[in-house]
């Protein structure tokens, strides 16, 4: 009911003027298939499976991810994904993470370990943790020797990201015992290159780890003791890589050795060389592309520290950021090209010297 009123309280009249139609016979019913969506839109997340989309729904850091001038940790073969490959590491994730509800249990422990290397490149230090937890205890149930030995060396090495020293000790130790009892080459390289990892740790941040051991962090003979362990440790890595023919952990060990040596400033001019010649012969991947990045920095503090550098050395650290940003700009990998480019020309303004810098370096190396 519509009622007119006003001010002064005497009543009107109210007009409404409308169309006469009836609009029942004038509207349009549609067909209920034109409108029928539903094969075009997303479920709620509620509705996913976990095993395809928590990566996704979930995408948060807890870490810094591993960077080119670190460690080098043993396990970085995620080369089988073209994803990785381009550095696209979280649909390197989404692709493994589709494939492990159907996959085997062998297979399952190998996606558990190709999940944490791109968890840990993407600085997601838990997820890691938690799908290499789940691969160690299908191959303890299972009592796959290798799978328990390559697990256990990554979970220390995401441990020590962590900030968990104790913990990487005690899974480290674990790894080279079944390592040597099984006296497999490739399994020892891969235990004592953890063990290193461990070892550094322990000597190049002493008040954290000491405190825990209860120890006084200023004690110079146990810090010493630990670098030289730790520097036993990577050659004994290198040999084994070198016995079973795992060439990039060979070169993964030799730089970790030759950081320690640089920081007593007693760097194996030979060693050197060797992984040089040995990143040649490499063939183009991701993981090539981040030792060379490792080898230039390295070649940076080198040359910094050297009395007189040798010329070759500067051209080697030239050629080095070259290649590695050609090959990652080639295999699609823009994060790495661009780290690449941009430490090289970093380098260059450095330098500071035109006829040396790495842009008019064009001896044969």
């Amino acid at each position: 009911m519509i009622e007119a009123k006003s001010a002064i309280d005497k009543h009107g009249i109210t007009s409404i003027n409308s169309l006469d139609i009836e609009l029942n016979k004038e509207l349009l019913v549609l067909n209920e298939g034109l409108l029928d969506i539903s094969n075009q839109i997303q479920p709620p997340c509620s509705a996913k499976s976990t095993q395809t989309n928590s990566f996704s729904s979930k995408m948060y850091r807890d870490a810094m991810p591993n960077s080119i001038d670190d460690w080098q940790a043993g396990l970085l073969q995620v080369a089988d994904s073209s994803y990785a490959q381009r550095g696209q590491f979280t649909r390197s994730v989404e692709q493994w993470l589709s494939q492990y509800p159907t996959a085997s249990a062998i297979e399952q422990m190998a996606l558990s370990r190709k999940l944490a290397t791109a968890y840990q490149q993407l600085g997601m230090y838990r997820e890691a943790l938690q799908i290499l937890d789940t691969g160690f205890k299908t191959a303890d149930t299972q009592q796959v020797v290798e799978e328990q030995v390559l697990i256990l060396s990554q979970l220390s090495d995401v441990w020590l990201s962590a900030g968990d020293w104790l913990e990487a000790n005690v899974l480290v130790m674990k790894a080279v015992q079944l390592a040597s009892e099984a006296q497999d080459a490739r399994l020892q390289a891969y235990a004592a290159q953890a063990e290193g990892n461990m070892l550094v740790v322990a000597h190049f941040y002493p008040a954290g780890v000491e405190s825990l051991l209860k120890q006084q962090p200023d004690n110079t003979t146990i810090q010493a003791t630990y670098q030289a362990t730790a520097l036993e440790a990577y050659r004994k890595a290198m040999r084994f890589a070198k016995q079973a023919d795992e060439t990039e952990l060979h070169v993964a060990a030799a730089l970790n050795a030759l950081f320690i040596e640089l920081n007593v400033m007693q760097t194996d001019t030979d060693l050197l060389s060797h992984v040089w010649q040995t990143l040649q012969e490499l063939p183009d991947s991701s993981v090539k592309t981040r030792h060379l990045l490792s080898l230039a920095v390295f070649l940076e503090s080198f040359l910094e520290h050297s009395q007189a550098p040798a010329s070759i050395w500067i051209q080697r650290l030239a050629k080095a950021y070259q290649q590695a940003a050609e090959i990652a700009e080639q295999a699609g990998d823009m994060r790495g090209a661009s780290l690449a480019y941009g430490r090289w020309g970093r380098w260059y303004q450095l330098d500071g010297q035109t006829a040396q810098s790495p842009f008019f370096c064009t001896a044969s190396l």
